[in-house]
This record gives C-alpha cells, sequence and structure tokens, in this order.
C-alpha cells in the first residue's frame, strides 16, 4: 500500500507539473499504464491516495507556517536584543556624562571654595586683619566668602577667612564692629608681622 501510495502520488505530481525531464522508457512506461489501469478500475483505492496526497500537502503547508513563525520569532527576538543593546549603551553614554557632570562639579565646588584668594603678597611690618571666620570641611558660608578684599588662610584643616590690612588696630576694629553688625557675630582682630602671623600683644608693643 504505501509503495502504490507513493508511485500514484508521483504520477499525478508528474502529470499535473508537467515536468517530465525526459521521456519514460518503454518498461517505465507500461509499469505506470497498468499502475493507472489498475486504479481505473479501483476509484476508491485513487481516492484513499489523493486524499493522502492532499493531506501530506496540508502537512507540509502546516510545515511551512510554523517555520514562518519560528522565523518571524526569531526577528522579533532580534530585534528586541538589538533595541536592548541600544539601550544598554544609551544608558552608559549618560552614565558617562553623569560622571563628567559630577567631576565638573567637584572641580567647581574646589574651585569656589578658593575662590576667595589668598593675598599674594602680604604687607611688610606689622598690620591688622579682621578674622570673619573658621571653616573644617571645605564649606565657606556664602555671606563670608563674597566680603570684599577677603582671603583664605589655610591652617592644616581649617580655612580662616582675613578682611582687610590695617595699620592701627582702631582700623581694624572698626572693621570687625561693621561685620558683626551685619550678622558675622565671630568676626575679630588679628595682627601679622611680614604675613606672619603673631599676637595683639606682640604688633602692639611695634
Amino acid at each position: 500500500m504505501k509503495i502504490q501510495t507513493i508511485l500514484l502520488v508521483g504520477l499525478l505530481l508528474a502529470v499535473s507539473s508537467q515536468t517530465f525531464a525526459q521521456e519514460m522508457s518503454k518498461e517505465e512506461a507500461k509499469s505506470w499504464k497498468a499502475l493507472a489501469k489498475k486504479h481505473k478500475k479501483d476509484p476508491q483505492l485513487l481516492k484513499i491516495l489523493v486524499e493522502e496526497r492532499d493531506e501530506f500537502q496540508a502537512q507540509a503547508k502546516e510545515a511551512k507556517s510554523q517555520l514562518s513563525r519560528l522565523q518571524g520569532g526569531q526577528d522579533q527576538a532580534n530585534n528586541r536584543a538589538a533595541q536592548l543593546e541600544q539601550e544598554v549603551a544609551r544608558l552608559n553614554s549618560e552614565m558617562m556624562n553623569s560622571q563628567e557632570t559630577i567631576r565638573r562639579l567637584s572641580l567647581e565646588n574646589e574651585r569656589l571654595r578658593g575662590s576667595t584668594p589668598s593675598a599674594p603678597n602680604a604687607p611688610s611690618g606689622v598690620v591688622f586683619r579682621v578674622q570673619a571666620g573658621a571653616f573644617t570641611g571645605g564649606t565657606i558660608p556664602q555671606q563670608i566668602r563674597n566680603l570684599p578684599d577677603a582671603t583664605v588662610e589655610n591652617d592644616g584643616n581649617t580655612q580662616k577667612v582675613l578682611v582687610g590690612n590695617y595699620r592701627t588696630i582702631d582700623e581694624a576694629r572698626s572693621k570687625a564692629n561693621q561685620l558683626k553688625r551685619s550678622g558675622i557675630e565671630g568676626a575679630f582682630v588679628v595682627a601679622y608681622r611680614d604675613g606672619k602671623r603673631i599676637t595683639i600683644e606682640e604688633a602692639m608693643r611695634n
């Protein structure tokens, strides 16, 4: 039955498509003629063979459809993978931009910490100055950092903000009182000789 099925299906396909590459030999023609004659006498068998052929074709069509769906799913997976790769690249770029922003902000913060410049050339002799505050941790209040003529003296981890260079202690005291009235209550007078800090008593003896 299987052999007959295969032979008949082959015959039907060959006849319907008209794709014989070459003419059959006499023996082949005789064999096929006999087979066709047999099925002519047995239409039920021919019907079964045709139905089997149709079933095979339907199965082939379904297999082709499944293959197409699988290929479509693979394409979707590939597209999703490409999208994820793009997303990862975008996040990496944003992370690098954020790191660069943090770096620039850190540099700006360092610049702002030292934006109140130290005096490059300290006056010679004895001078009096007003210390507006001393701060650790690199944070200087805006009110003090923006004082006119203010400079920063680094003493270890402490930043001392100093204002003015006065030849008399009275001028320095007047400035200290002015700062106190403006809200900088910790302002007080200090003394320097040739840029080196000394006590008020030492300064008054000169």
